[in-house]
């Protein structure tokens, strides 16, 4: 359903406590749509105080850490 939902350009936030993590998972998962490509907003970790680019109408893949994903949810 994940590849699926990328290739219907659809919007994801993820989340991970770990930097690394949140990049590498993020990254495979784009390359995963070889052939194809991910041409819409890519923010691999986006920092806190960018956190309203979540609410935009447009497609994306944002990697979030738990804090800043907490901090949506109460907005």
């Amino acid at each position: 359903r994940l590849l699926c939902s990328l290739l219907l350009e659809r919007r994801f936030i993820f989340v991970a406590r770990q930097l690394s993590t949140l990049s590498a998972v993020i990254q495979a998962l784009l390359a995963l749509l070889y052939p194809f490509a991910w041409h819409h907003t890519l923010i691999p970790v986006l920092p806190p105080r960018m956190a309203p680019v979540c609410a935009a109408p447009m497609p994306f893949v944002v990697g979030l850490q738990p804090a800043t994903f907490a901090a949506l949810s109460v907005d």
